[in-house]
This record gives structure tokens, C-alpha cells and sequence, in this order.
């Protein structure tokens, strides 16, 4: 099924829109974006930009939080969907860097504003202060906070946020819903143990411990791969 509705931020407004299926087991949320490049943006740079936002947005979202409502418990599952048609979000891609939006991107901005933006697609507000909005920052490294002041190697999505998405579901899902995260995690393009200690656990000292977590399965540090299954702290 499509959801689309209308979310307010003041001064600011935009349209939050995604394709649900929901089973017994899963919630499960595709974003279809078509990227409109702007002259000056090569197809090599498009290229990467949709493979590094598309592995960003699962490391945040996808099988990271458990949904659990009346009778079910159901993992999130999430997924972008580039240039499919009738596309959720059309966004213009220009050359260099600057202030991104929703439906403006810059092409020389890391992989992680995109994210943020995208997540704006999912309902989720800004978490960071600013001059026309009485919003208040949010101090934990979240990936809709103003994660680039405060360390983006640990910004991250927080329950919280999934909560705010699971209650805008609650026609589909049920109601009251809990948000817990999962003791797993996939492996995407570009995650190593350090990356996922410290945006995680907030110290990548502690890959240690999450080799020896998962010694039946990773050998060494430097054998992780894209796809793999690895147990949490």
C-alpha cells in the first residue's frame, strides 16, 4: 500500500510518502527516488551516490528495530528504490556542496545528509535548534540531530524515531506499539567493527568484543563483508 501525509515542522512542511507491506512477521517500507541530475554532475558520481545512500539508509533503518504490537512482534525492514517509476521523491542533484532539502541534493555532501534527508520521507522531523524553530538539540548523536557538531562517525537512528514512525502506522499495525532494538545487525558497504562499535556503543575500542562475539562466524577484524550476520552487544 502507498502512505503519504502531510507533516508539519514550522515554518517548514513537507510530504511524507513510502510503499508499506506489512505480514506477520515484518514491516516492510520501500522509498522510491528519482535523482534529476543538474548539469555538472558526471554519472560516475551519480552512481556512487545511489550505492553509498542506499547502504546508509539500511546501516540506520533496515533490520535494526523490532516493531511490537498487540499479539505480533514484526522486524522493520527498509529499502530506497532508485528511479523506479512514480517515484516518492524527485530530488535534483548538483554539482559541489551547500544547503541540501528534501528535494534538493549536493553532490559533494557525505552520504549522510542524504540519509537525513530521506528520513525526512519517513515523517521524521529535525532534532537540532534552530533560529525559526523552537526545536531543542538532541545531544545523542542522532542522525536527525545536528550530528555533523557533535560526531557524525556515531550519528545514528534512535527508537524514538522509529517509534514516531510505527505510531504514524498504527492504522496497519496496531496499537500501542513498542520499539526495541535488535541484538543483530547486516553488514553494509563500508561497515567495519570500529565503525559499528562506535556508532553503536559510542567507544570503537570495542570491536575487540565484538570479534570475540561473533569468532564463529568472523575470523578476523579484517574478513567482514556485506551481508553478513553479526551479533550486538
Amino acid at each position: 500500500m502507498e502512505i503519504s501525509r502531510r507533516i508539519q515542522d514550522p515554518p517548514y512542511g513537507w510530504r511524507s510518502a513510502f510503499s508499506l507491506t506489512v505480514s506477520e512477521l515484518a514491516v516492510r517500507i520501500t522509498l522510491r527516488v528519482q535523482l534529476l541530475p543538474q548539469p555538472g554532475t558526471g554519472r560516475e558520481a551519480l552512481a556512487k551516490l545511489r550505492s553509498e545512500v542506499a547502504a546508509g539508509f539500511a546501516r540506520h533503518f533496515d533490520r535494526r528495530y523490532c516493531i511490537r504490537t498487540p499479539g505480533f512482534r514484526r522486524v522493520l525492514w527498509a529499502q530506497v528504490c532508485w528511479d523506479a517509476p512514480q517515484p516518492h521523491l524527485e530530488a535534483r542533484v548538483y554539482p559541489g556542496t551547500g544547503t541540501e532539502t528534501l528535494d534538493t541534493w549536493m553532490l559533494g555532501l557525505p552520504a549522510l545528509a542524504h540519509v537525513h534527508e530521506l528520513a525526512h520521507l519517513l515523517g521524521l522531523p529535525d532534532e537540532y535548534a534552530r533560529p525559526d524553530s523552537p526545536a531543542a538539540p538532541s545531544g545523542d548523536y542522532s542522525l536527525m540531530g545536528h550530528y555533523p557538531r557533535e560526531d557524525a562517525r556515531r550519528a545514528d537512528s534512535k527508537p524514538r524515531h522509529i517509534l514516531r514512525l510505527a505510531d504514524s502506522l498504527a492504522p496497519w499495525i496496531g496499537a500501542p506499539a513498542m520499539v526495541e532494538p535488535l541484538n543483530w545487525y547486516v553488514l553494509r558497504e563500508g561497515d567495519t567493527l570500529e565503525r559499528i562499535a562506535l556508532r553503536i556503543c559510542g567507544e570503537g575500542h570495542r570491536w575487540a568484543e565484538l570479534l570475540e562475539l561473533n569468532q564463529d562466524r568472523i575470523p578476523d577484524r579484517f574478513s567482514t563483508k556485506p551481508g553478513q550476520v553479526i551479533r550486538l552487544f
